[in-house]
Formats: C-alpha cells, structure tokens, sequence
C-alpha cells in the first residue's frame, strides 16, 4: 500500500483477527475442534456467475471445525455496522450467487453455512430482515452478535444444525 489504512479498515481487521483469537483460545480450552481456519485473502473464492464473468466473493473468514465424526463449516463476515441495507444485501446476494454455481459443492462436498456477526442486537436484527427477504436463499445465512460468536459455533454444532 502507497497509503495509510483508514480507521474503518484497521477495526475490522483487528475484529477479525479478534475472532481468531478467540477461536484459538476455544480451540486451546476443548471448547471447539477448529480444523481449518483461513482469513481473508486464502479464504477468497472464484466462480463464474451466469457461466460468463468470473466473480470472487470474498469472506472475512473461513472456518471448519470438527465434532466426532461430523464437520461444520462457515463462511464468517464480519460486520461492524458501516454499510446500509443496499450493500449488504448485495453481498449476502453475492453468496446466493456462488452457492448456485455450485464450485464450493463439488470441491469441498459442502456448501459452508455463512455466519454474520453482528456489533450489537439492533444490527443483528437489521441483518436478519435482509437475510430474511431472499427467501428461500435465506436457509444458507444465520447472524448472531460479534461477543457470542464461540457460544453461537459451538450451540450449532451441538445442535447438529450443520
């Protein structure tokens, strides 16, 4: 970079990194069997959208974890309530669009639920409802708030919501 990064860049970054902290120490504690974590840009992933343009979609995070046999896998975005309603919906249509292509299915087997973390509750409503108005899509997408990310990861494994 030929300049310095702006405020709103270095705190989402930090948060990401944060969130893998906390993901090492969960891992570190037993509380979570974290198999894969990958930020941003390893976890990025390319796909052709309508079979013409090819398109990367753009994770902050990625991450696998295992319990017994099984294994979960997100993509994590996370949201520090910068960005209105119109940009937001356009990225959660931006995971509608690679879940169609397909890649992530015939590569990995799975297409990774994505996980939204949200600062606070009022923005964690604010992402439900766009999440909620795609529909059926809605189905790939759950929010939960930024502080309760382990607890969230590690109920929905429990739960085999995965």
């Amino acid at each position: 970079r030929d300049h310095d990064p702006g405020r709103l860049f270095v705190r989402h970054h930090l948060a990401v990194a944060e969130l893998h902290a906390r993901l090492g120490e969960a891992h570190r504690c037993g509380q979570v069997d974290v198999l894969e974590l990958a930020c941003e840009p390893s976890c990025w992933r390319t796909y052709e959208a309508n079979g013409l343009v090819a398109c990367t979609l753009k994770p902050d995070s990625f991450v696998r974890l295992g319990s017994g046999a099984y294994e979960d896998s997100y993509f994590i975005e996370v949201d520090r309530g910068t960005e209105g309603s119109t940009a937001l919906t356009a990225q959660l249509e931006r995971y509608v669009a690679y879940h169609r292509s397909g890649r992530e299915q015939r590569e990995q087997g799975v297409f990774p639920k994505v996980l939204w973390l949200a600062p606070d509750d009022h923005r964690e409503r604010a992402i439900r409802a766009c999440i909620d108005r795609l529909g059926a899509d809605r189905e790939l997408f759950d929010a939960a708030i930024f502080d309760q990310a382990i607890e969230h990861l590690t109920d929905a494994e429990k739960n085999g919501e995965m």
